[in-house]
């Protein structure tokens, strides 16, 4: 009881509270950065989109697109070729009034129409013909259409594959395509033997 008593009649250092209140604000800072840490973790897997979606989560997000981009069309297509995606993935391809974006796991790559050169749908016959020495024996999507989009880039030609289980969901390319007008690199040139 003695101990008590002394060590309340005698004032607290000013050191004592001023170490206390550093103490306290480095707490304080720590456990705000975690916080700051662990909201940020859940932000990112919020936006970060799963790799497997099923029909009515791609139909969700493919509108979501169109409201963040503002893009009049926008389809899932599993991915082949031509773009530095992984191979057989779902991306997601739109028209916009510039020309098409490709988005895939947050990336999104731009194609003005001024580099298009043709949009078509082909057949699994004719692209495996064609396509299988670029892409190799590894086209195992099983689909009967291809929806090909050709473009130039630095002079050379250079084509796109998307898998399309149907051709109604290539279709809006090709109409968007065709309604632009014809630029150089799509009018048809003459020459004389």
């Amino acid at each position: 009881m003695v101990l008590l008593s002394s060590a309340a009649d005698e004032p607290i250092d000013p050191g004592l509270w001023i170490g206390l209140a550093v103490i306290f604000f480095i707490l304080a800072l720590i456990a705000l950065g975690i916080f700051l840490l662990i909201w940020k973790i859940i932000k990112y897997r919020r936006y970060k989109r799963p790799q497997n979606l099923t029909r009515w989560q791609r139909r969700k997000y493919a509108k979501s697109l169109q409201s963040r981009y503002g893009v009049s069309y926008a389809v899932g297509l599993p991915y082949l070729f031509g773009l530095p995606f992984a191979y057989g993935t779902v991306c997601f391809v739109m028209i916009t009034l510039r020309g098409f974006l490709f988005e895939y796991s947050g990336t999104t790559y731009d194609l003005p129409y001024e580099k298009i050169c043709d949009v078509y749908i082909d057949t699994r016959k004719s692209v495996l013909r064609y396509y299988n020495q670029l892409i190799g024996p590894s086209i195992r999507v099983r689909t009967q259409y291809y929806l090909i989009i050709t473009y130039m880039d630095n002079g050379f030609a250079q084509k796109v594959l998307f898998a399309c289980p149907h051709p109604r969901k290539a279709e809006p390319f090709i109409n968007a395509f065709r309604s632009q007008p014809l630029r150089a690199s799509q009018n048809p040139q003459n020459f004389q033997l």
